[in-house]
């Protein structure tokens, strides 16, 4: 559902393989929510409370992959996503399961870098969560 022109306008802007941020609520199906990239840097912790939600973007790697375009086309290099390092696993913070194929994608353990960031080139790298960086809510 296109609520204003503004979001015509988004939709027309982004053509056809573009991501504009819009998709179904994990929790209820019949709901739409806005998501995108906050270029403000914030440290890991900071970021999450910003978003106000138990969920940032990252329930799959397709989301993850959608994400890194929406990165590249605003030039923001690296972004946090909903992904940290607890106890002897990563966790989404959603306290979803992670997926195969992300989790191939990052180190068994990160040692100090116990925060997932995503690359625009869609690589995924543990960070130091005190590491001021743009984010991506959902």
């Amino acid at each position: 559902m296109v609520a204003s022109r503004g979001d015509n306008k988004l939709l027309l802007a982004a053509g056809p393989s573009g991501w504009i941020g819009l998709h179904r609520d994990s929790q209820n199906s019949t709901l739409w929510k806005w998501s995108g990239v906050v270029e403000t840097p914030m440290p890991w912790e900071k970021a999450m409370k910003h978003c106000k939600t138990n969920d940032f973007l990252g329930l799959t790697w397709d989301k993850l992959t959608l994400a890194a375009g929406e990165m590249d086309r605003k030039n923001v290099v690296q972004g946090w996503i909903g992904l940290r390092f607890l106890g002897d696993q990563w966790q989404w913070v959603s306290g979803r399961q992670l997926e195969s194929e992300t989790r191939e994608k990052l180190q068994e353990c990160p040692g100090q870098n116990r925060c997932a960031a995503l690359y625009s080139d869609g690589l995924l790298q543990s960070t130091d969560c005190a590491q001021e960086l743009p984010f991506i809510c959902e």
